[in-house]
């Protein structure tokens, strides 16, 4: 939808508009042609030696080849060396053709929104601006914009390649060190150049318009090439640049109030990064708290394992034990009583109480532990079993 203030002026008001701008981006000499027998050109201008012949166009609809065959044939009436046309709104891709074939000059809407602006004054009245100031950068006039949204808004029409390389690059570098709240959206004309970058919620886009008046995404291809030729100017002249810019856009931030909601906003973000770390802090101890439960849950339950273990244990011990005593007894009885028939049942009664008595004795819980620390006898319970296996094999043997 097409809103700006030229799109409502009548054809007469947009020529003068017109060549008031030209004015401002360094052309002189600047006239209008007379109303009708223009011969399709409307103002006449110069440049650097150069004769520019000019044929406005306020269309609603974009600008057809018409136009550009006028200007063609406008230019040489008028004896000049260079044809534009200049509209508030686009060219048809047919008009671009036969314009870069006869070398004339297109300059569309997007050329005029980048200059237009440099015409406003410091108090216009915009529904949707909050403060606007013009400075003069190195005799480059400047404008400096709020809107209500909160965005900055900078538009410098340049009078040298170098100077308008070296403001885009200085002030998109200053621009930069707004905080991300602040949305912000920077456009450098020259002749029939620009180059524009916008940032929205922290996201950048460059846009712009080449020497041949062809529209590129990204950072056009003119200030990629001067930018390290900016050397060039001068170191001195060089810091006094950046020094202007910075000086600038510091007493416009500063009338703005930006300067105060920077410096609210970056309270804030160290209020809130104190915050983040103190949380930090919190969920380190939390972490450390809850490790050490865990550790001393782990800790407990190795403890209450062992206890089990132990208890099993002693009652395992204790369960050998008695089954130890029990066999002890029995064998010892069945020793006595294999010697109390001994006379009656010979020598094999007295075999078997020999061998129930060996029996007992290994077998013994106290004997055990009264002799099983005994240096001498530790052979002998290395293979006690085995000892106990070979007495009942003689025994079973024997008999």
């Amino acid at each position: 939808m097409y809103n700006e203030k030229f799109d409502y002026m009548t054809g007469e008001d947009f020529e003068v508009f017109v060549s008031v701008v030209l004015e401002k981006i360094g052309y002189i000499n600047t006239q209008l042609t007379k109303g009708s027998g223009d011969q399709g050109v409307d103002i006449i201008a110069e440049k650097d030696g150069v004769r520019y012949a000019i044929q406005c166009k306020r269309y609603s609809q974009p600008v057809g080849n018409k136009a550009v065959q006028e200007v063609l044939a406008g230019k040489n009436y008028y004896k000049c060396h260079v044809g534009a046309v200049i509209t508030n709104n686009y060219f048809t891709q047919s008009a671009k053709e036969l314009a870069k074939e006869n070398g004339i000059i297109l300059w569309d809407r997007d050329f005029l929104k980048a200059h237009a602006y440099i015409e406003s004054s410091d108090d216009e009245e915009n529904s949707d601006v909050v403060l606007q100031k013009k400075y003069s950068i190195r005799g480059n006039d400047t404008i400096f914009r709020l809107n209500k949204d909160n965005s900055i808004v900078v538009l410098s029409a340049c009078n040298t390649l170098k100077m308008a390389v070296g403001i885009f690059c200085f002030m998109y570098l200053k621009l930069k060190e707004i905080p991300d709240s602040f949305d912000f959206r920077l456009t450098v004309g020259y002749e029939n150049m620009f180059s524009n970058v916008e940032r929205i919620k922290s996201e950048e886009k460059f846009i712009g318009r080449n020497e041949a008046g062809e529209n590129v995404v990204g950072v056009p291809k003119w200030i990629l090439d001067e930018r390290d030729e900016l050397l060039s100017i001068g170191e001195k002249e060089l810091i006094f640049m950046e020094e202007e810019i910075e000086s600038y856009l510091n007493e416009f931030l500063s009338r703005a109030g930006i300067v105060e909601k920077i410096e609210e906003n970056k309270n804030h973000e160290e209020q809130r990064q104190k915050e983040k770390q103190l949380f930090l802090e919190e969920k380190t101890r939390e972490k450390a708290r809850l490790e050490a439960l865990s550790e001393q849950r782990n800790l407990d339950l190795e403890m209450k394992k062992r206890n089990i273990q132990s208890v099993v244990n002693k009652s395992m011990s204790l369960t050998k034990k008695t089954l130890l005593w029990i066999v002890t007894v029995f064998c010892l009885l069945t020793s006595v009583g294999s010697f109390g028939v001994s006379t009656k049942e010979g020598a094999k009664n007295i075999l078997t109480g020999i061998f129930f008595l060996l029996f007992a004795i290994i077998s013994c819980p106290l004997i055990t532990e009264k002799t099983q620390h005994i240096e001498s006898l530790k052979l002998y319970y290395k293979f006690k079993i085995v000892i106990a296996v070979v007495l009942v094999v003689l025994w079973i043997i024997l008999l």
